[in-house]
């Protein structure tokens, strides 16, 4: 097959800044990465080598190390492609489009280019694969043919086999760590698990292996769980009166839990107008995404400690 990773030379506009220390604690430095030319790039993830999966104009990876990028061509006979993940190996996760059918398909690419691509059962049409842990459990959402709501799976891609994460009007299933333990939002509009008097509500919730899930918003706003590392760390982000806002929290021991944020669980890149944390790493270290500069234009970050 086509190989479709295309070596660049272009490099990506990174720069790194700290923001004022609180209490002599230490702070997280971003790393800011905008794809040259564009207005809108979003970082989703990142492997231990520190290649961060990305997207803009094109899907990209960036390299940390040496601030240059690897742009990933749309196969043939597809018409839009988004990648969430790049794996030690360099393995690729993400969508792809096909305009002629209208459908939109996970695809898993090989280190050498070669690709696959996949669609839940009881898809509509519609399946998108957000992240894929080191045992090859992918995590993402489709469109539901028989509901017309969006459903969490889990993907099996030895196996070829779907579990159901989470049913809700809308639900996004995405980071899952070595174990199996996945996190993601659900918004419901009915059944709502934790205020049946409620018409519209958004958690974040974590699913354990054996298929128990917790709900949780952040301070009682919306929230969306994005990331988990393998102690538990969960990442996502919150809606206030102010915007978009990120945190990092240890997994609830609760069910429906209410979460109230120190200053050392808050993820916001100074200045932004919103933050959008996507990714933690499974050492808790490094954390990915996008955040909205004043301009109204978005860009993506890596941030460490």
């Amino acid at each position: 097959m086509k190989n479709i990773f295309k070596k660049s030379s272009l490099a990506v506009a990174a720069s790194l800044f700290l923001f004022t220390p609180v209490m002599a604690k230490k702070s997280p430095a971003y790393e800011i990465i905008t794809y040259p030319g564009a207005d809108f790039t979003q970082s989703w993830s990142m492997n231990s080598k520190g290649e961060v999966a990305a997207s803009s104009i094109v899907s990209f990876t960036y390299d940390r190390k040496s601030g240059g990028i690897t742009e990933i061509d749309t196969p043939a006979g597809f018409d839009g492609m988004s990648i969430f993940v790049t794996t030690e190996s360099g393995d690729k996760v993400g969508s792809v489009y096909d305009a002629n059918t209208d459908r939109t398909m996970g695809i898993f690419i090989d280190k050498k280019g070669n690709f696959k691509t996949f669609e839940h059962p009881d898809s509509d049409g519609y399946t998108q694969a957000r992240a894929m842990n080191s045992n090859g459990l992918i995590s993402g959402y489709y469109l539901d043919q028989a509901s017309g709501n969006r459903y969490g799976f889990l993907y099996d891609i030895d196996n070829l086999s779907f579990t159901t994460t989470v049913e809700s009007f809308f639900t996004i299933s995405q980071g899952v760590n070595a174990s199996g333990h996945t996190v993601g939002s659900a918004i419901f509009v009915e059944d709502n698990p934790c205020d049946p008097t409620s018409l519209f509500d958004r958690f974040g919730w974590v699913r354990s292996p054996d298929g128990e899930v917790t709900y949780f918003s952040i301070e009682g706003w919306q929230s969306s769980a994005r990331g988990i590392s393998s102690n538990g760390t969960i990442v996502g982000f919150y809606f206030d009166d102010e915007g978009p806002k990120g945190f990092k929290i240890p997994t609830p021991d609760t069910q429906c839990a209410v979460i109230t944020l120190g200053d050392e669980n808050r993820i916001n890149v100074p200045d932004a107008l919103g933050t959008y944390p996507q990714y933690i790493s499974n050492n808790g270290k490094d954390i990915v995404g996008q955040f909205i500069n004043p301009d109204n234009t978005f860009s993506g970050f890596v941030t460490s400690k």
